[in-house]
Order: C-alpha cells, then structure tokens, then sequence
C-alpha cells in the first residue's frame, strides 16, 4: 500500500479507496476507517416507514407506521435487487465485520438512512425497492419511500420491551430487578465502565481519565461532570456495588435464576467485571484456563497516555523494554486458584479502589452462584462480548 502511494501524495478519496480492502479484510470492529464522503453528506434526512432487528436466524420486521403495520414480523429477504448474503457482503467491503450478525446490523443502519444506503447503491436516493417474506410464507416486493417521519406514529410488534426501557426516557447504565414470585431476576448492564474503571486509571495515573469520565457522565449519566476529578471519580455507579446489592437480596430471598443483558452494550473496559465473575464463582473463576491475551506495543503514545517515562516503567515493574517491543499479558498458569486470586488482590491493593474492600472478605467463596442466562444481541460489542463469553465460561446459557 506505502508503494502505491505516488511521491507527490493522493487525495483523501484514492486513499481511502486503497486503505479501505485492507482494513476491511482485518474483520475487527474496533480498526475501521471512514469514507471522506461521510463528512460532506448533501442528502436530505430521510427514513424508511419500518425499523428492522437482528435475530440468529433472520433480519425481521419490529415496528411500523401506517400504512405498512402489515409487515410487523416479516422477515426481510433482499433489498435493491440484491440477496441478504449479497448485502451483507456489500457491507464487509465497507466497514469491517466480525461476523454475519456483525453484518447483519450494519445492512439494516445503512439500508435504514437516506443519507447511507448509497453506500449499498449509488443510485438509491428516495425509495428503495425491498423483498420480504411474511409469517405466512408470502413473498412481497414492496418499494419504500425515505421521509422525514417526525410525527409518525410507529406501530410495535406484541414484544414491546422490558419494564427498564419504559421505567425512564434515561435509563441509569445499570439496573436490577427481582422477581421471587417467578423465581427470577434482571440485571441490565448497559456499559462495561463504572467506578472502578475511573479508579483503576486515577492508580496508574492516566493521563486520559479525564476524557473517559466525560464521556461516562454525557452518555450514561445524561449530567454534567464535576470538575473535581475525584468527585466525578466518586458520583460515577459502581458495577461492584450494585452486583453485591443484587446477589445479596436474590441469596436472601431464595432466588435461582438471573438473567444478564447485555443487548446493545458496545463495551468499556473488561477489567472492571472481573469481582463481578469472583462474587459469581469464588476462586473456580480464577482456576480456569483463560485463552486471552493481550499484546501491546512500547510506544511514545502509550508512555505518554499512562503518565511515564521507558526508564519509569521498567524501574516499576523490572523490566528492559525498549521502544518497539511487545508488551505481552498472559495468564499465569503455573498458579493454583488460591495464588491467582491472591496475586490479583495484592496488584489491586492500591489507595482508592474501593472494589477491593469490598470482596476482600470472601476468601476465595462466591458470594451467590444463581443460574446464568445472558441476553445478548449484534450490539453486544468488545468488552461487553467478553463479559458474555466469561459468564459462559461459568455456565451462564447465552440467548
């Protein structure tokens, strides 16, 4: 690619056009690059009369204005002449995809919008033609109009959410409910950042703390943030704190079965739910072989964003990095439960993590070990679809 580039430069177009294959063909969610065309977007807002949803099996109708309630649970077959399989690879050669939901969800954001289907189609620009197959097995062709659609009435399917949706027009980032009647209990996590994150990089010290918990408050708190760092640090939910709340009155009540989502959680840091899965499990969580890790590259950018120098930190952890190196994570496996869970208390005995002290006294036992089942949807993104794959390591069954 560096030898394509001519010696006098190439425009943003061309070279997004060159980088995009590339990107793409990585399949990683996190690595994208945007086309130079987004930003200069002249098209008129618009949006189909339907909302579609990603099941494990189809892209299906979920709401509706009038006249077109008639399609609520359709599945949708094709769009602009083309097969699903066709769009959803379309799609793969715009943004990169991590798998056929991946997929999936983008075909029905890009397909939804006026201003992003050209990206299927150039010449999509008012109504774009559509193939549905209906629950009665009938086959339709149908055309839909974009419009503005801001006094519609839109039209649902019977499911019409959780009682956590409807509770508030902002839903806190995490909340429980229990159910002894049913035997049951909910617990919505909608982001894999709390306290402890924050906590965590105030003891390393940082450097971008500050743009982390701004964004915390603006899109999970909907509130201002305190300029003092240490108040925002303290005003933000922990995910620690509310579990103990939780498993506490489901131990207390006698109730077995809890149910986790985490649809539409796009992730944070992975980190922060680990005494999440010890209060879940006790030491058997820290007994099983993890498969993860992680390799970072020594650079000025990575030095900078954690507030040290390559002398400081390889005079802190013993080591002779030089610039360049990788930085690999594994699990240490040579160690029983016991000692994994004890090494992992003693690097996190740092001033200020509250998190700590608060499962200290468990000594290795669970606090409460419910039946797991684990809500999940195309939204379950990075850390979020961590969490889905540790609580799976612990029996959880993942819907």
């Amino acid at each position: 690619m560096l030898a394509a580039v001519p010696p006098d430069g190439i425009s943003q177009t061309d070279f997004y056009k060159l980088i995009k294959p590339f990107v793409c063909n990585l399949k990683d969610g996190h690595t994208y690059i945007l086309s130079p065309a987004n930003a200069a977007n002249n098209r008129e807002k618009g949006y189909l009369p339907v909302r579609f949803k990603v099941a494990d099996d189809a892209i299906f109708v979920i709401e509706a204005c009038q006249p077109y309630e008639y399609l609520l649970g359709s599945q949708l077959s094709g769009a602009a002449g083309y097969s699903i399989d066709e769009l959803r690879e379309i799609i793969g050669n715009i943004f990169p995809c991590e798998n056929e939901l991946s997929a999936s969800r983008r075909v029905t954001r890009y397909l939804q919008s006026r201003r992003s289907v050209y990206l299927i189609k150039e010449d999509i620009d008012a109504e774009v033609s559509i193939d549905f197959l209906k629950p009665d097995g009938e086959n339709l062709n149908i055309t839909l109009p974009y419009s503005a659609i801001t006094d519609a009435k839109w039209i649902n399917t019977k499911w019409s959410g959780t009682e956590w949706e409807k509770d508030s027009k902002n839903p806190p980032p995490f909340y429980h409910r229990i159910w002894p009647e049913k035997n049951a209990a909910y617990f919505r996590i909608k982001t894999v950042m709390s306290r402890e994150a924050f906590e965590l990089m105030r003891a390393n010290g940082r450097t971008d703390i500050d743009n982390f918990l701004s964004q915390f408050y603006k899109q999970h708190l909907k509130t201002e943030m305190p300029e003092n760092i240490d108040e925002a640090i303290d005003g933000a939910p922990s995910l620690t704190e509310i579990a103990i709340n939780l498993l506490t009155e489901m131990k207390k009540q006698k109730v077995e079965n809890l149910m986790i989502d985490l649809r539409g959680n796009d992730g944070g840091w992975s980190a922060i739910a680990k005494p999440l899965y010890y209060m879940l499990a006790g030491d058997d969580y820290f007994g099983m072989d993890d498969p993860i890790f992680f390799a970072t590259r020594m650079s000025d950018k990575y030095l900078d964003i954690n507030g040290t120098t390559l002398d400081k930190y390889n005079k802190k952890h013993e080591t002779n990095y030089v610039m360049g190196d990788l930085l690999v994570s594994e699990p240490d496996k040579e160690y029983t439960a016991r000692e994994q869970r004890e090494k992992y208390f003693e690097r996190h005995k740092e001033p200020g993590l509250s998190f700590i002290k608060k499962i200290d006294a468990l000594i290795g036992k669970p606090l409460y070990s419910p039946k797991l089942y684990v809500l999940s949807d195309p939204g379950t993104f990075s850390a979020a679809y961590d969490m889905l794959y540790q609580l799976w390591r612990l029996g959880a069954k993942v819907v």
